[in-house]
């Protein structure tokens, strides 16, 4: 009797390993599916996930980099969906979350302040922490709220984290995100909201609302990649230079999230009084 106890113990222990091994393999084998599918959809590299590793992609974005990665947290021990890329402003901070998940006194967050959006239904659901007030309330227009707010939403976890650190960008969802639909989902609102975020910004080519002129030394098409001599257009939206024929091509702005399919043309200098200037003869 109890041998046949002992059989049927280890019996049913057998069975739930199995299972659960099972199950473990199955998301492993969507996630990695997942992964590669972003891969391939953004012409980008994927690194399988083994025994002690998560899968992983990387691709170009314009002149940027993205990453997709998963990671594991310390505290909790839940796992993470990121994605990120680099950041023009090495100097800012600025971590946005939801409010419910926020723990203070993270040393993580050192040096950051709470701050206000300036918007009634932002500031109830988010925590908002920088170094930089004034930065603030420039990154944070319409557009990017509503990014982060369909961030927030995605998957129904409420949970969304954003951290602008030191010359990166970066957005976690609180869970492993294994169907291709979702995951493009999750990283198509993010690239939105990165345009959205580079459109708040004033470097680079500058645009004067008073008509006067603005030199411009060198411009790169997005859509070809090569340098812009004759026939440049500016999309009306975002003021990104493209070549006529590869605007026409594709028929939009090329800037993901923007898709303006109004363009102009810019005007060339002719040259003042003072550069037809000569040296008069003795």
């Amino acid at each position: 009797m109890e041998c046949f106890l002992v059989f049927l113990f280890v019996s049913i222990v057998l069975t739930v390993m199995g299972a659960l091994g099972a199950s473990t393999r199955a998301r492993s084998s969507r996630l990695e599916n997942s992964f590669r599918h972003i891969a391939q959809r953004y012409g980008g590299s994927f690194v399988s996930g083994g025994w002690f590793s998560r899968p992983v992609v990387h691709f170009r974005y314009g002149h940027d980099r993205i990453h997709v990665t998963i990671h594991t947290s310390r505290i909790n021990k839940r796992n993470y969906t990121h994605i990120g890329l680099d950041w023009p402003d090495g100097a800012f901070r600025c971590e946005i979350m939801s409010r419910w998940a926020y723990i203070p006194n993270q040393l993580e967050f050192r040096g950051l302040h709470e701050s206000l959006a300036g918007d009634i239904s932002f500031d109830r659901d988010y925590v908002v922490l920088t170094d930089d007030h004034e930065e603030l309330r420039r990154l944070l227009t319409p557009g990017v709220m509503m990014l982060v707010n369909r961030l927030r939403g995605l998957f129904g976890d409420n949970f969304v984290h954003l951290s602008f650190n030191h010359g990166s960008l970066s957005v976690v969802k609180q869970r492993l995100v294994e169907q291709n639909e979702p995951l493009e989902s999750y990283l198509r609102s993010f690239l939105e909201l990165y345009d959205q975020a580079m459109l708040t910004r004033t470097v680079g080519i500058e645009f004067s609302e008073t008509g006067d002129g603005v030199v411009l030394t060198e411009a790169v098409c997005q859509v070809c990649g090569e340098d812009i001599v004759t026939d440049m257009v500016f999309c009306q939206r975002c003021r990104t230079p493209h070549h006529r024929d590869c605007w026409d091509y594709i028929g939009a702005c090329s800037v993901y999230g923007c898709q303006e399919v109004t363009y102009f043309t810019p005007q060339i200098a002719s040259p003042t009084h003072r550069d037809l200037k000569t040296d008069s003869p003795e």
